[in-house]
């Protein structure tokens, strides 16, 4: 007999007990329509349960037929009374209906009068503490102390086999491996209980019209919560479980089953970890669960007709997951690292009314092929990307609200692993409210753009999509972001604008543009024959930004205080002309932008001036660099073949540094560059491959003065009076070409919006 001493682990339910029992009918447990739910059979007399405990104790037993707690047990409260003792009893297994009779067990085996097993301890060293197989009569087990030494997979503390019309109730699962297995049941039901198995809370095959409810974790941690499969009609609400190792609550090949009001903790964030896993089903309620700590909080595999609505999910890495169709998801609030609504492949589904947010790094709604899905009234804020879609067709986005989004909707056509690459297809994005940063595109193919894009508002101010527009004149003013695809001869004049973006067009101007504080402020891709002029670039991430285009032009255009002022990749025979770039981090980078030129600009107090990565065969001339902050000129291993004459270097923390071979630094006759550091050199030496021949010194700089006087309110072009003859007979950057640039901003006779 066990002396009568009161045990951490009897406290710790006896206080569960106590909240319980003095608890409302709802209590909230995090937020939005979450609550841990006590119905009004589960109301206990506080007073008698201090009582019974006080009891335990300081009293001794005296009968031989009932067992003292020890330091692994736990007191437990049925609900007309008090239990205060259980009765030491071995393994029960009842293979047929007579057995309850046969083992005089209390009751007849009706609805009103069900058999009961009730208010036993079975501590046993086999799995099993009790068996019940192939059994009609109503039955219930209820007040029992369990608990089990082995495991086996497949079998539980308590196990049914064929069971119909059998209860579970108020039964604390001390330790053991798997606390409840039911195979081949229906109407059965497992409410109330305190779990503390390592593996599994409950375990099911093949059920019909049966509940798991009300349940309770109480171990460290747990494996599984609760797994079925090949069942229909299971009702799994209201339970408790807070630390899940793996999955919270898994359903596999089943139907019409309804998932409800579920509080789920995962014990850490790892991919393969769900809080609720849906598998093969089909019209499936996954609703008012909170989960959280999970590495993925609902994940939906090949199964369709699934309603998942007002869960509260926080803490994951991913909310909502998605491979399957004709699924309904709405009035979700979600706030992940990763992914809030994933859809993959998935067909006919609805994403709507949810309210979507993370961090930098997160998505809001990612889409991966499929088709005639809709995304609409969803409120989508503080993300990486607010919708990111590939692959997918007949998609309609409308009437979202996106806010403080790094870019509200992304186009692209590179896949996951696992999925097709291509880019999304006839999509309509339409009525949508955007504050902060609206469209991108990373797509190689103008298919890739043919969408219909209309009624959207980026900051107040509509949001312009033209796809195949030519012979257009457009006032800038009238917009907040203008997106130009495939199109032809078409000229974009003034305006405040957040982003202006054109992508597969040609012999299309921009001309006196303000965009401030933007990502890509005027974004060019695989176009060509683009003029930018008398623009002005402030506080963006890039303030030019030209990718695989050729025979572009920017001229009399300011950029300050970007990241990079202008950024030319991979955009042969471009030009650079009569710019000011300061304050900046990179004033002029251009990688691969061969047989480009650069002249007349203005480059200082950058962090870096001037780079050229990977860019042969340029003309850099009569440009001023100075006093940018590490290097004012930088040419990598793979720059040759460039010429760099006429130039004033001055007051850089470096000049210049080239690692670049066979780069010419004057005319080879008289001329070369303007040197701040020459001293009585007569050659300027870089290193030992790359020196001026015929150097010059350069004097006193005023940069503020320089700043003050500057201005680009004209839209004039202006051609130099004087253009030195060293300059003219090296660069091939003749009057002429400056003319012919001035008269390609509005020379064309166009029609207007």
């Amino acid at each position: 007999m066990q002396p009568a001493v009161t045990t951490p682990c009897t406290w710790r339910i006896f206080f569960l007990l106590m909240y319980v029992s003095i608890a409302p009918e709802e209590t909230p447990l995090k937020k939005k329509n979450t609550y841990i739910r006590v119905t009004s059979s589960k109301i206990k007399n506080a007073l008698g349960i201090l009582v019974v405990c006080f009891l335990l104790a300081v009293l001794p037993l005296t009968s031989s037929q009932t067992y003292r707690l020890s330091d692994s047990e736990i007191c437990s409260v049925e609900n007309s009374g008090v239990s205060l003792a259980y009765s030491n009893h071995g393994s029960v297994i009842i293979t047929r209906n007579s057995d309850f009779e046969t083992q005089d067990w209390p009751g007849q085996g009706s609805s009103t009068s069900p058999y009961l097993i009730s208010n036993l301890n079975i501590t046993s060293e086999s799995v099993v503490c009790i068996l019940i197989a192939n059994t009609t009569s109503y039955f219930k087990i209820q007040n029992c102390w369990l608990g089990s030494q082995e495991s086996e997979w497949g079998r539980g503390i308590i196990t049914f086999e064929n069971v119909i019309n059998g209860r579970v109730e108020n039964n604390i699962f001390a330790a053991g491996y798997i606390a409840i297995s039911a195979e081949d049941s229906s109407r059965c039901t497992f409410s109330r209980n305190t779990i503390s198995t390592s593996m599994m809370g409950f375990l099911g095959y093949n059920l019909v019209d049966s509940e798991f409810s009300d349940n309770t974790q109480i171990s460290d941690s747990m494996g599984y919560a609760v797994h079925i499969e090949d069942s229909n009609n299971v009702d799994i609400f209201d339970n408790l479980f807070d630390d899940c190792l793996y999955e919270g609550i898994g359903l596999t090949s089943c139907t019409n089953c309804y998932v409800a009001d579920n509080a789920l903790a995962g014990a850490n964030l790892h991919l393969g970890q769900y809080g609720v896993a849906i598998r093969n089903s089909r019209e499936c309620s996954i609703t008012r669960n909170n989960v959280t700590s999970f590495g993925t909080a609902i994940d939906i595999v090949e199964g369709l007709l699934h309603t998942i609505s007002m869960n509260y999910v926080s803490g994951c890495w991913g909310g909502i997951s998605l491979r399957g169709n004709d699924t309904i998801i709405s009035d979700n609030e979600i706030s992940v690292t990763g992914f809030c609504v994933q859809l993959r492949r998935s067909f006919g589904t609805n994403v709507n009314s949810n309210e979507l947010s993370g961090t930098v790094y997160t998505t809001g709604v990612d889409i991966s092929g499929g088709g005639n899905n809709q995304v609409f009234e969803n409120e989508i804020y503080q993300l990486e990307y607010g919708m990111r879609l590939q692959g997918v067709v007949n998609l309609e986005v409308s009437t979202n609200s996106f806010s403080e989004c790094f870019s509200a909707i992304t186009f692209e056509e590179i896949a996951y692993i696992g999925m097709e690459d291509g880019p999304p297809v006839n999509c309509r994005i339409l009525n949508n409210q955007i504050e902060g940063s609206g469209f991108s595109f990373s797509i190689t193919d103008p298919i890739g753009m043919n969408h219909e894009i209309a009624g959207n508002l980026l900051n107040g101010r509509p949001l312009a999509y033209l796809y195949g527009a030519t012979n257009l004149e457009i006032d800038g003013r009238d917009y907040g972001q203008i997106i130009l695809a495939d199109c032809e001869d078409v000229s974009i004049t003034g305006g405040l604008l957040d982003q202006l973006q054109v992508m597969f067009c040609t012999d299309c101007e921009i001309s006196g543009v303000s965009i401030i504080n933007s990502t890509n402020g005027i974004f060019i891709r695989y176009s060509s024959r683009i003029d930018i002029g008398y623009s002005l670039l402030v506080g963006n991430d890039v303030g030019v930004r030209i990718e695989w285009s050729s025979y572009c032009h920017i001229i009399s255009t300011t950029a300050h205080n970007n990241g990079h002022g202008l950024l030319l990749d991979s955009s042969p025979d471009s030009t650079v002309y009569d710019c000011e770039l300061y304050d900046n981090e990179y004033g002029l980078v251009l990688i691969g932008a061969h047989r480009s030129d650069i002249e007349s600009n203005l480059i200082y107090e950058n962090i870096q001036g001037i780079f050229l990565l990977r860019t042969t065969d340029s003309f850099i001339g009569n440009n001023d660099v100075l006093e940018n902050d590490e290097t004012g000129l930088l040419l990598n291993r793979g720059s040759r073949f460039n010429t760099i004459v006429a130039n004033s270097f001055g007051w850089n923390s470096i000049n210049v540094i080239c690692s670049g071979l066979d780069n010419m630094w004057d005319d080879g006759v008289k001329r070369g560059n303007r040197w701040s550091d020459l001293g009585d050199s007569i050659i300027y030496m870089i290193d030992e491959d790359d020196f001026d021949r015929f150097p010059s010194i350069l004097g006193y700089w005023n940069s503020s003065a320089n700043s003050e006087s500057t201005s680009n309110e004209t839209n004039i072009i202006v051609i130099p009076e004087i253009v030195t003859v060293a300059i003219g007979a090296v660069s091939g950057f003749s009057l002429l070409g400056l003319f012919a640039l001035a008269v390609r901003f509005g020379s064309r006779r166009r029609n207007s919006i």
